[in-house]
């Protein structure tokens, strides 16, 4: 059985304090099994370095944030100061175009009195009077003038003349008709007015009805 031997202590002595040194005896000392120590702790320095680190990061890039915000409604203010000055401006210039456009509306109005008028005096032209129109093409002419005072739907169109020189057969009576014109009825009626018949529908139908006196409205 080994011995175990006691450590020994020698003392030195020096000045003012006194140091012990431990003298363990060699090679025949059993070894003391090793115990299961605890997990050596994070570095709590380091972790909080890390947060430290992360929140500096993270405030950085609200304030970025703010920022660009606080230019982008800068530029805003810039701009609804600059319309602020230029409204008095465009008030002004308002001001005659709206006169202008009363004029106009005066004017429309008292030209569709006009052909309300001239209206019944066209179908009361016979065909013995001097004043007849013989021409297809100076009916088409006074029936164009006459539709363009047509607005509502049962408003009564005036029939054009074809290329034939004889009334085209199934001309829209109202202008509600025109609005329910098929691809099939537009072809028939721009080949009797001799307009072209190609493009899509929609080219097709403002075609007829700009040259019959409508307005296309889509």
């Amino acid at each position: 059985m080994a011995h175990i031997k006691k450590e020994q202590s020698v003392d030195l002595t020096y000045p003012q304090r006194v140091l012990q040194i431990g003298v363990q005896a060699p090679h025949n000392t059993i070894p003391q099994p090793a115990r299961a120590g605890k997990a050596p702790a994070l570095n709590s320095e380091d972790s909080i370095m890390r947060v430290l680190k992360d929140t500096a990061e993270g405030v950085a890039k609200v304030v970025q944030g703010q920022a660009t915000i606080l230019r982008k409604l800068e530029a805003l203010q810039d701009r609804q100061d600059a319309m602020l000055q230029e409204l008095p401006i465009i008030q002004q210039e308002q001001a005659p175009l709206i006169q202008t456009v009363g004029r106009l509306e005066e004017g429309m109005r008292r030209l569709e009195h006009r052909l309300d008028a001239i209206h019944p005096e066209v179908r009361g032209i016979r065909p013995d009077s001097p004043h007849h129109i013989t021409s297809p093409s100076e009916q088409n002419r006074i029936a164009r003038l006459i539709n363009r005072r047509a607005k509502r739907d049962n408003t009564v169109l005036e029939p054009f003349y074809g290329f034939n020189g004889q009334l085209i057969p199934d001309f829209p009576r109202t202008l509600g008709d025109t609005k329910r014109l098929n691809s099939l009825d537009l072809t028939i009626l721009l080949l009797y007015l001799g307009l072209p018949a190609s493009g899509s529908f929609a080219v097709r139908k403002a075609r007829f009805l700009n040259y019959v006196g409508l307005v296309y409205l889509g």
